[in-house]
């Protein structure tokens, strides 16, 4: 018998179908591989990757320009140093004028002055605060040379320092700040405070020592003196005049073996004098 053989097409077609399947299979793995690849670009290349990979701002090379009547301590230029870097080198949008405004609030200077003079060389003039009086307030606060109120204060750990009282109608809990770390401070409370640094100043150079100076809106300034407690109403205005004048007072007092316990100055050319028992 013969065999019977297939026709060339017979034989091909499955072949075909094979070879057809296995493209099919190779295009699908070519596909998925092709995926992958995207999405794992698309993860290496996310922003929070990004963000992570940063690199840091190179340290500033700070050269400190400090004025101050007080001795400096080398803790404060550390802890200058270490928030001056930590802010640049991990805010990558802070500009020169944005670390000096930071650094002021933080540290709350009279000033602070930021000076580029090579790509990192900064040189940074600071000019410190100065207390020469507690306010009233919740909690006390500083009050600087220029009138400036700031900072957090507890009077028993500034037993020397006058206190300032009446300044504000109401002890204020939440006051304004400026972008300077200094309190806000309406024209009135301002030109009140300068007044009473004044008032400080005149008593000083007449050789008093002021505990307490209070600010009565409608009678002026009264003292009370160190070490005996005397209380000086001063009023308004003419505060070298009346200084002289109570020196004047408690010369003629001492004379007679007396000793005052209240004065009061704020009368044009009279005084009343409150003698202790």
């Amino acid at each position: 018998m013969r065999r019977s053989h297939k026709s060339v097409l017979l034989k091909q077609a499955p072949q075909k179908r094979r070879e057809s399947t296995s493209k099919k299979k190779f295009v699908w793995m070519g596909a998925a591989a092709l995926f992958a690849t995207i999405a794992i670009s698309a993860i290496s290349f996310s922003p929070k990757t990004v963000e992570k990979t940063a690199v840091k701002r190179p340290q500033l090379d700070i050269e400190f320009n400090i004025e101050t009547r007080e001795k400096i301590s080398g803790d404060l230029i550390k802890s200058l140093n270490f928030h001056i870097q930590k802010w640049w080198q991990t805010d990558s949008k802070l500009t020169l004028k944005g670390l000096a405004e930071k650094t002021q609030k933080q540290f709350s200077f009279e000033r602070v002055h930021f000076l580029q003079v090579g790509p990192e060389h900064v040189i940074i003039s600071v000019a410190l605060r100065s207390p020469i009086m507690l306010i009233d307030a919740t909690p006390p606060r500083y009050v600087s040379e220029s009138g400036a109120v700031y900072g957090f204060a507890d009077r028993a750990n500034h037993p020397k320092l006058p206190y300032l009282v009446g300044i504000f109608e109401v002890s204020p809990k939440g006051l304004a700040m400026k972008r300077d770390g200094t309190v806000r401070l309406s024209h009135e409370e301002f030109g009140n405070i300068t007044t009473a640094i004044e008032v400080l100043d005149e008593a000083r150079r007449s050789g008093h020592t002021v505990a307490q100076i209070k600010f009565e809106k409608f009678r002026g300034y009264e003292l009370t003196l160190e070490p005996d407690g005397l209380e000086v109403f001063l009023g308004f205005k003419n505060y070298r005049k009346k200084f002289a004048r109570l020196k004047k007072l408690t010369l003629n007092l001492q004379k007679s073996g007396s000793q005052a316990a209240r004065i009061e100055l704020d009368y044009n050319d009279k005084a009343f004098v409150k003698r202790k028992m």
